[in-house]
């Protein structure tokens, strides 16, 4: 094969994974997420959350059992067997039962488990509760450094362009003899940092990227739209929405496990209690069970109550009712510590969050005089009052104060999201 016809494979075939990479790019699937969106896609999307409603349509699932305790069971049992018995030679007989029995009375340990399935729902609607927020919380968090990291790839690339353009003042100075090849350096050395930095919010972003496509139960290769900057606005309604802990997740599924384990107390503290059934029946013994050759006597008809009562089981049950009353009162003193614990959290939070707001305020002054600074110097360079490295030093005193502007904003919307977290929202 001649090299022309060789390099015109080649390039065919550059040419067809340029084209397959490019239209597996415009199949990508596009999503555009707003801050409002998360909740909405994560419950829709989410696996952990729809299986967490699963589990709790499960407990519920089991609730109703006191109504059900009380409804006839009915069993029926047939068969046939050969066997010898006595001084009978072998025989096949046929043989079956059907019978019916009712709970009259269980000394109140039907309620008792009733109120045990409902605690147990209870908690499963807590953890529930508990996976959606926190799955939603997950999702909010990576959604902002998403941004963020947005948000500062766009600083640096403007970074990038002013470097630039000092560099060229720099070196018509340099041209002029009125600088040297050290200022050329300066703003070298600024834009091999930059470069750095942008590669860096780069990973950044893909990996943030790659992160909430799972939270929001994404394709991995999907493209996610989300807005450019992170708006501060300062959210006065959220700092004075009350906070009730007895209603947050953790402790109600505290509570619901310390009911769960007092009805487990109350039952086996009615090991001693009666039961009383009724039962009818209609039973077809064989040759080997009734000493009839004929059938129709071996054929009973029954109906009857049965009074059942434990006079003793060893201490056992007395003893189970006795650990599952201490370990309700130790969940009841838990809880009461979780309530104070809740409270102050959230407090601590409310104040993160004022804090946070006067922060990014600061941050946006500093920023105005950053930039009258970075003019002035600038004038003053041209002047030949100031060198290079003043130059330098002023670009990137007003670059760290815009990322810490764009810093302080995710924080304090992070610092919201963790407020929104405790109060449900």
């Amino acid at each position: 094969m001649s090299f022309w016809r060789l390099s015109m494979v080649w390039t065919k075939l550059l040419a067809l994974i340029i084209i397959s990479v490019s239209a597996s790019r415009a199949g990508a699937e596009t999503t555009r997420v707003e801050f409002a969106d998360i909740p909405r896609l994560v419950q829709e999307r989410n696996q952990a959350v729809s299986g967490a409603a699963l589990q709790l349509q499960a407990a519920k699932a089991r609730e109703g059992s006191l109504a059900r305790s009380f409804l006839p069971s009915a069993a029926v049992d047939a068969g046939i067997e050969r066997f010898q018995t006595g001084r009978y030679p072998y025989e096949s007989q046929s043989y079956g039962s059907a019978e019916a029995r009712v709970n009259l009375f269980r000394g109140g340990r039907d309620y008792w488990n009733e109120r045990r399935l409902e605690s147990l729902s209870s908690a499963a609607a807590a953890r529930s509760s508990e996976d959606l927020i926190h799955q939603v919380t997950e999702a909010r968090r990576s959604f902002l450094k998403l941004v963020h990291a947005r948000e500062m790839g766009v600083v640096v690339r403007e970074a990038q362009t002013e470097n630039q353009r000092l560099l060229e003042r720099a070196d018509r100075r340099i041209k002029r003899g009125l600088a040297t090849e050290t200022d050329r350096l300066e703003f070298e050395i600024g834009a091999s940092q930059l470069k750095e930095d942008a590669e860096s919010y780069t990973h950044s972003e893909l990996q943030l990227k790659l992160r909430l496509s799972a939270l929001l139960g994404l394709s991995e290769g999907a493209e996610i739209e989300t807005p450019l900057k992170l708006d501060h606005i300062h959210d006065d309604a959220l700092l004075t929405t009350p906070f009730n802990p007895a209603l947050h997740r953790e402790a109600a599924l505290l509570a619901a496990q310390g009911a769960s384990v007092r009805a487990e107390s109350r039952t086996a503290s009615l090991w001693w209690a009666p039961s009383l059934d009724a039962y009818a029946g209609k039973y077809l013994y064989t040759l080997r069970e009734r000493d009839y050759l004929a059938s129709n006597l071996r054929d009973d008809f029954a109906v009857g109550g049965k009074l059942s009562l434990r006079l003793f089981d060893g201490g056992t049950e007395r003893a189970e009712a006795r650990s599952k009353r201490l370990e309700a009162d130790g969940t009841e003193r838990k809880l009461a510590q979780r309530r104070m614990d809740l409270q102050a959290r959230v407090r601590v939070i409310e104040e993160d969050l004022k804090h946070d707001h006067e922060l990014v305020h600061f941050a946006e002054e500093r920023i105005t005089m950053a930039s009258r600074y970075l003019n002035s110097t600038l004038d003053e360079y041209d002047r030949g009052v100031k060198n290079s490295l003043d130059v330098f030093a002023a670009a990137q005193r007003l670059l760290g104060y815009q990322r810490q502007l764009a810093e302080r904003r995710r924080d304090y919307q992070i610092t919201k999201v963790s407020l929104m977290q405790e109060h449900g929202l």
